[in-house]
């Protein structure tokens, strides 16, 4: 008797065990807080959005446009180009060197590049502009990504290292149509010791003015290289939750 009576109460846990299973499997998934184009935090948050790959900014955003930088001349040879004539190439976004004065170059710069990438003397500041693109809206653009292929505190050759000397980190600053101002750190040694590109997207509601590449005064500024650079609309359509 003692015996069956155990069976009869292990098999009724066994069965109710197996109820709350097959109850628990029925419930819908929770749903993120976030999806991935909204900003995550309370309302207070600054609304930036940031993105860590390519794919993921555009499926964000709506009209883009994207400059690889070809089309200014031979790929082979870099062209060093006035603040006015780079500006003018594409016609969207304003170019201006911060640590030498037109100092634009383009084509092939970088040893790691692909031949068709952007860099202000290849060790100086730059700022880019977007205030007078086909996408601004209210003195801003709504999104803007960028592949930075190299970015390094280093003053040696690309590869080299001196001894004792210390890799930092570097800063791009985003400034907004409305004059806030948000610094972003970005990782020492991108590129510098092999290819392999750092995306930096973002998008915001508040409209974002320029970025601007470099801090630092001119005895300490940094090596910077870009490619792709894109800025883009507000999602529409679809696009829209």
């Amino acid at each position: 008797m003692r015996l069956n009576k155990l069976c009869a109460i292990i098999s009724t846990a066994m069965v109710l065990m197996l109820s709350l299973a097959v109850h628990a499997s029925a419930q819908p998934a929770a749903k993120p807080d976030h999806d991935l184009c909204h900003p995550h935090g309370n309302a207070s948050s600054p609304p930036s959005v940031f993105y860590s790959d390519r794919a993921s900014f555009l499926a964000c955003v709506g009209e883009s446009i994207t400059d690889g930088y070809t089309g200014y001349g031979d790929p082979n040879t870099p062209v060093q180009l006035s603040d006015a004539a780079m500006s003018a190439v594409l016609g969207e976004t304003e170019y201006e060197t911060l640590s030498c004065a037109d100092c634009n170059l383009v084509g092939n710069v970088f040893v790691h590049g692909d031949g068709t990438n952007y860099c202000a003397g290849c060790n100086g500041n730059f700022r880019l502009t977007f205030t007078k693109t086909s996408l601004t809206s209210g003195g801003g653009v709504f999104g803007v990504a960028v592949d930075i292929v190299l970015h390094s505190s280093r003053h040696s050759s690309i590869g080299d290292v001196i001894p004792g000397e210390i890799s930092l980190p570097g800063t791009v600053l985003i400034e907004f149509k409305g004059g806030e101002v948000r610094a972003i750190t970005i990782p020492p040694d991108i590129g510098f010791f092999g290819p392999g590109p750092y995306f930096l997207g973002v998008t915001d509601p508040r409209g974002i003015k320029s970025l601007t590449f470099g801090i630092e005064p001119v005895p300490l500024r940094h090596l910077w290289v870009i490619d792709n650079l894109t800025i883009a609309d507000r999602p529409h359509g679809p696009k829209t939750p």
